[in-house]
């Protein structure tokens, strides 16, 4: 009895979480409290991804409002990949209803087929991108006579067997034709090499992945040039991989009603492409539901309104994602924002500092990209590093954001409410860990050469290394930049590809002889 006594009494176990308001009825305190727990957290998001509203089409990539979207998108049940009936124009095995188990193309195919010997898991052959709204497509042969007597290299050719492409490849490249809604495929034999393994063009690297496989287009800017190789004109990219940097990828219907497809690299994409421009259209509904100044952020967010913002956050963050590479772009040359101005409001009459402009040279963009971490932040998100944090890298990711959100060169002059915000739904679309992000296991493969390593060391640019995480140094109150970081990157060094053939010939050589 003594004993037992002894022992301190056994704890009581938690009392059971109380059930937390309809969502739509809590204020900006209760909204944030539930946010703030990971478990009601995650039940949001996972309801938010099977929505529709406030999703952007994967192949125009524009967002209709709430009535035309529940009308015009369709979700994949499965890859939750979500787009315009019209504009996939083949519609086969989706019914007129837009219905909560409709599948694309590609993943009707995978539950049709995966038990066939055979089968093979749809892939586009034009890109490395995984999944995605997928088109069938084919590719017929310039000789016939060649294969005559090569029966099965034909079947595991380009030519034989059944090829599929991304929706957005297919249709963009300017050498394949999609031959509509009756047939619903995508001629690509003008874009395979006469071998049926490999395709045009694959001895030039993707601007952004800087992979020479698969097949590139082209920036459509008249005089477009990429300085690291000059010889081979314009800057060339992967349709995907433009697509999720945040380049252009658009649109427009002529005069005569035929459709222009247009991509255009880093400096030359419109002004809506810049990143500050995709963090003000990130804002706009927030400011329409809550106020210009967002003095009514307090006020109850309907399930819908919380759907459009998440949705928001995946692109503005996947575009982070890349900044790995395009940082060097931005402090190289800027970006090409432009202000929008309300009604009545004439530019003439306004300074530049009342237009919203923040003046910047190469040299202030440099320290700034650094001060920020930008480089190594996108890294850190392609790879998914603050997974590995105890706390699934809440406190180190909400640093680094509001490390770049303080940018002002990069995101303009930025209120504190409107940076809490930013910085709360971007941690938000993070940790959704939607594969629409493109990060961790849904990411694109990279080059391990080439423009993706750093011509100082020949470490990899794309993967943070030896660098440590942004956002995992603590700070003093209201002090928002690390300090004390020495890293490598490639800012304002201008290198051919012969300079940097040269530059890694010699980083293997003393590999070398510290081995030996």
């Amino acid at each position: 009895v003594a004993a037992a006594k002894a022992f301190p009494p056994e704890p009581l176990p938690e009392p059971p979480k109380p059930d937390p308001k309809p969502f739509n009825k809590m204020n900006g305190k209760e909204r944030k409290e539930f946010l703030s727990d990971p478990e009601f957290e995650e039940e949001l998001i996972q309801k938010i991804k099977s929505g529709i509203v406030g999703s952007s089409c994967a192949i125009c990539d524009t967002r209709d409002d709430e009535e035309e979207a529940k009308n015009s998108l369709t979700k994949c049940a499965k890859c939750f990949e979500t787009f315009h009936r019209k504009c996939l124009d083949d519609c086969k095995n989706i019914s007129d209803k837009i219905e909560d188990e409709s599948l694309c193309d590609g993943c009707k195919y995978v539950a049709e087929n995966e038990d066939n010997e055979d089968f093979e898991v749809p892939q586009c052959h034009m890109c490395n991108q995984e999944g995605g709204i997928l088109k069938k497509a084919f590719a017929k042969p310039t000789s016939k006579k060649f294969w005559r007597t090569k029966h099965q290299a034909f079947k595991k050719s380009l030519f034989g067997k059944q090829i599929w492409c991304h929706a957005i490849c297919g249709m963009w490249h300017p050498q394949c034709k999609y031959l509509g809604a009756e047939n619903g495929a995508v001629d690509c034999s003008a874009i395979i090499m006469a071998n049926g393994q490999s395709h045009i063009d694959s001895k030039k690297a993707c601007a952004l992945c800087g992979r020479c496989d698969k097949v590139k287009v082209q920036c459509h800017h008249p005089g477009c040039v990429n300085p690291r190789y000059p010889k081979n004109g314009p800057f060339r990219f992967h349709l995907t991989c433009a697509r999720q940097a945040g380049f252009e990828v658009s649109d427009a219907e002529t005069q005569k009603k035929e459709i222009v497809f247009q991509t255009k690299c880093f400096h030359h994409a419109r002004c809506e492409c810049a990143f500050r421009a995709k963090l003000e259209d990130f804002i706009e509904p927030e400011k329409i539901r809550a106020g210009n100044d967002l003095k009514n952020s307090n006020l109850p967010m309907t399930f819908s309104h919380a759907t459009k913002l998440l949705h928001h956050g995946v692109t503005v963050l996947r575009i982070l994602g890349w900044a790995w590479i395009w940082a060097e772009w931005w402090v190289e040359k800027g970006d090409r924002w432009e202000p929008l101005l309300d009604i009545g409001q004439k530019e003439e009459d306004m300074t530049r500092e009342e237009l919203g402009y923040v003046d910047s040279t190469q040299r202030s963009r440099c320290a700034d990209a650094r001060k920020c971490r930008l480089a190594a932040f996108g890294a850190a998100l392609r790879n998914r590093d603050y997974d590995e944090e105890e706390d699934g890298g809440r406190v180190a990711l909400d640093r680094a954001l509001r490390a770049i959100l303080h940018t002002q060169s990069l995101v303009g002059r930025l209120r504190r409410v409107e940076i809490d915000f930013f910085a709360d739904w971007l941690g938000r679309a993070y940790r959704s860990r939607s594969p629409l992000l493109g990060f961790g296991d849904n990411k694109i493969p990279v080059a391990d050469s080439g423009h993706c390593l750093h011509t100082e060391d020949g470490s990899a640019k794309y993967k943070l290394g030896s660098r440590p995480l942004p956002g995992k140094q603590e700070l003093p109150k209201n002090t928002f930049f690390e300090n004390g970081i020495e890293e490598p990157d490639d800012f304002l060094k201008f290198v051919t590809l012969d300079e940097e053939k040269n530059t890694q010939r010699k980083i293997k050589n003393k590999l070398i002889i510290k081995e030996k």
